[in-house]
């Protein structure tokens, strides 16, 4: 009985140490197993030029025809998958973005400044930070729509005036000489 718990406490440790297969969930914590896949929100995806097979990522082979981008017709069908022949040439499909002559799925941008988000839905801005569960400007910076943008008078420090050092020195005065 405790050589059988031993050995599953082990293969559980040991499946947990290789990480997430491709299609799997995956997080800081849980990378990717497969040397040709990336943690993409929050699943393993195979990498460019790679096909999914189960829970690996296999290169893709080069299919005879045009790539995306180049030309094509009836008997010159486009090579990859994920593209169409429109207006004579090899086009990725909605939801697909053309990588030299392939089309690779599109990533899905974060949420934007004023939007919800949480550990594994990063901000969008680079200039933004997720603070009480929504996307918000970092300092220096002012929303403008759903992006953050240099605030004017971000990092420049005005001049007092005459009549502003007046009322400064008289306020410290007064802070200092009140007991």
């Amino acid at each position: 009985m405790q050589a059988i718990l031993l050995v599953t406490v082990f293969s559980c440790l040991l499946a947990a140490a290789q990480g997430a297969g491709a299609g799997e969930a995956c997080d800081a914590t849980n990378t990717c197993a497969d040397t040709n896949s990336a943690c993409v929100a929050s699943k393993c995806a195979c990498n460019d030029g790679y096909t999914q097979s189960g829970t690996t990522c296999n290169k893709t082979p080069q299919a005879a025809g045009p790539g995306a981008g180049e030309a094509c017709d009836a008997t010159h069908k486009c090579a990859d998958a994920n593209a169409a022949c429109v207006a004579a040439k090899c086009a990725c499909n909605d939801g697909y973005t053309q990588s030299g002559k392939t089309c690779s799925k599109t990533q899905a941008a974060g949420p934007g400044v004023g939007e919800a988000c949480d550990s594994t839905h990063t901000c969008a801005d680079a200039n933004s930070n997720c603070v009480a569960a929504k996307c918000a400007c970092n300092d220096g910076y002012i929303q403008s729509g759903k992006t953050c943008s240099k605030s004017p008078s971000a990092g420049v420090s005005q001049p007092l005036s005459s009549g502003q050092r007046g009322g400064f020195i008289i306020s410290l005065l007064l802070n200092i000489s009140t007991p």
